[in-house]
Order: C-alpha cells, then structure tokens, then sequence
C-alpha cells in the first residue's frame, strides 16, 4: 500500500470513529464527491464493517458460566479417555486426579478471562458499529443534499416537490398509484431526475439498511414511476411545509429539511389504519428515530450540513420535528394524514 493510500485509509478510519477535526470532516466529506479511489476505499472500508451488522446486542444467558464449564469438562474427559490407557501405567489414581483437576483449573481460568473480555468489549464494539453506521448514514445524507442543491440550480430555488391535490394522505410511503399526496414523491424526484442513486435513502442503521438498493429499469418504466416501490426503499422523511417547498438555503443552518425516518409513522399502517391517536401512545412523542436503535437521528439542514442530534428537540425554539402543533401549542393528538404545520416556525419531518 502506497503513503497515499495509507493516509486515505486512515482519513476514513478518522471519519468513521469520529476523531477528526471539523474542518478535516468537511473536507473528507467534499473528497468522498470528487475523489473515486477515496469512495472505493469508503465502501471497502463499510464491507469489512458490514458484518458488525448483524451481532445484535443481547444479555448472554444466565446460566452461560456453568454451561462453558460443563464443556470444558466434557472436552477434558474425552482428551483423558484417548489417552488414559498409556497414563494409567505411568501414574496412580491420587497422581490422575491431580492431574484433572489442574488442567480442568487453569481451563476454567481462560475460559473466565474469555467471558470477561467479551463481556468488557461487547458495548463497544456494538457502539464503534453504531457510529459506523450513522457516519455512513450522514455520508448519504450528505449526497441526498447535493442531490438537491443541484435539483434547486435547475428549478429556480426551488427543492423537490410534487403538488399535493387538496386533502390527499402525505403518509403513504411508496405509494401505489392514485395515491398522490405522498410525501416521498418528492424525493423520489432526485432518483427520477438522476440526481441522487436511489440506495442513499436507505440509512445503513435500520434493518434492511446493509442491503444495497438499486432501481435498474427500463427508462420508459422509470419515467412512469411516480413514487419509491415501497418503504423499503426510503427510510427518510422530508420536511413538510404549510405553504409549499422550502427554498434552497431559506432557513440556513437551523431548520432540518431531511431526518431519519419520523418514530411516529414507523410501525403505522398507513392503508389499513385510518388514523394515528399519538394520545394513547405517549411513548412516541419522547422517541428518536428508529434508525439508529434510538439513539437519535441525523438532520439535513438548509445551507447541506448533516448534525446528529440526540434528541427530537432541534432549532431555535426547540420545536419537536416530527409532530405538529395543535392551537393550544402542544403536539397535536391525533393524524389523519392530511394536517399540515399552522405556520413555518413549525418544523415537521413527515414520512
């Protein structure tokens, strides 16, 4: 490997753990762009971090000491049953024993050492993976914002949005056709336009997230398409605004326009439930975005920024992103899929 490749490499492995500057950050961010060898590093660099994916976080059982002992014994004493003949010979039955029981005490002694270092380094081994991904997700979220700042060059400032006819659902994600207030029309908009690849909308964090996604059809079928074939293609929601789409660079660095998806409509069946009562389920209103095990959630902001931010509380008035106000000034209590934020000041991130 040439000095070259070794200072890349170990740029990304900076990146990915998070021991970078933030201008350094930047500037890796703007290579990833411009440099190919640099994302061809990047994805070597995710695949080898890929099977972390798949060790979810669990407490071992209880009884795993005894069972690792018991097998330790059951190896001993098979060890001792191909050899014994030759040893009983050699040695008495007290001399034996002894001999057992050292070995079972110092095997029992690695077999603790190895519990407790797997015990030790489990947590973080699972959070480096957490922070793996939500770099990786912040990278496609990072794309997706140039994807739209070239969108908004094309159409005068503007970014990605499909008319809504009065009234119609935006919480059809991947919706079938007929359903055409769906939110994630309008980023289907960069796949459709070639601004963006469709598989930086599926965060690395969620379940299906290590499964790259590809739409490869004919141009025709394309240019039919009006929407994500299902959600599982687009674990990301766009921020839904009173008046129309939000311009290009409007509110800066302080509202979000893109997040991981909204922890309200996670587990909600938009065609089979007619509304969602968030009253009666107190519980979403605290929670972060499934994406990254609830930890939190990645936000886009207006000037192309990419914050991870711990809480659901962002902005200048600490407005709660993925619920609207109701008149009183609360979240509102119950969806119908059609509300829209009484005024601008309102952030809501929908499906």
């Amino acid at each position: 490997m040439s000095e070259s490749d070794k200072d890349k490499l170990q740029r990304l492995l900076d990146y990915h753990l998070k021991l970078d500057e933030p201008a350094e950050r930047l500037e890796t961010q703007r290579l990833l762009v411009e440099d190919g060898e640099l994302r061809w590093l990047q994805e070597a660099l995710e695949g080898m971090l890929r099977p972390l994916a798949s060790w979810a976080e669990e407490a071992p059982p209880q009884d795993l000491a005894g069972r690792t002992l018991e097998r330790i014994g059951r190896h001993v004493g098979a060890a001792r049953a191909t050899r014994g003949e030759a040893r009983q010979d050699r040695r008495g039955a007290g001399a034996q024993a002894r001999w057992v029981l050292g070995n079972l005490r110092d095997l029992a002694a690695v077999a603790a050492s190895v519990l407790l270092i797997v015990s030790a380094f489990r947590p973080a081994l699972w959070r480096m993976r957490q922070t793996a991904q939500e770099q990786a997700c912040a990278l496609q979220m990072h794309q997706a914002g140039l994807g739209m700042a070239q969108y908004a060059q094309d159409y005068a400032g503007v970014l990605p949005y499909v008319p809504r006819p009065a009234g119609a659902k935006w919480w059809y994600a991947g919706g079938a056709a007929g359903e055409g207030g769906s939110n994630t029309r309008n980023l289907f908009l960069l796949v459709k336009g070639g601004y963006a690849p469709a598989q930086v909308f599926v965060c690395p964090g969620t379940q299906g997230g290590a499964v790259r996604v590809r739409i490869r059809l004919d141009p025709q079928v394309l240019e039919a398409m009006q929407d994500f074939a299902s959600r599982a293609q687009v674990s990301y929601s766009l921020r839904l605004r009173k008046g129309g789409p939000p311009l290009r660079g409007s509110e800066g660095g302080t509202v979000p326009v893109l997040s991981d998806q909204n922890p309200l409509f996670a587990g909600f069946d938009a065609h089979g439930q007619r509304e969602l009562n968030v009253a009666s389920h107190p519980d979403l209103l605290q929670g972060n975005s499934p994406n990254h095990a609830g930890l939190g959630q990645n936000l886009l902001y207006g000037d192309g920024a990419v914050r991870f931010s711990p809480q659901r509380w962002v902005g200048p008035g600490q407005d709660d992103i993925f619920t609207i106000q109701s008149e009183t000034g609360g979240a509102l209590g119950v969806y119908r899929g059609n509300e829209l934020p009484r005024s601008d000041d309102d952030s809501f991130i929908a499906p």
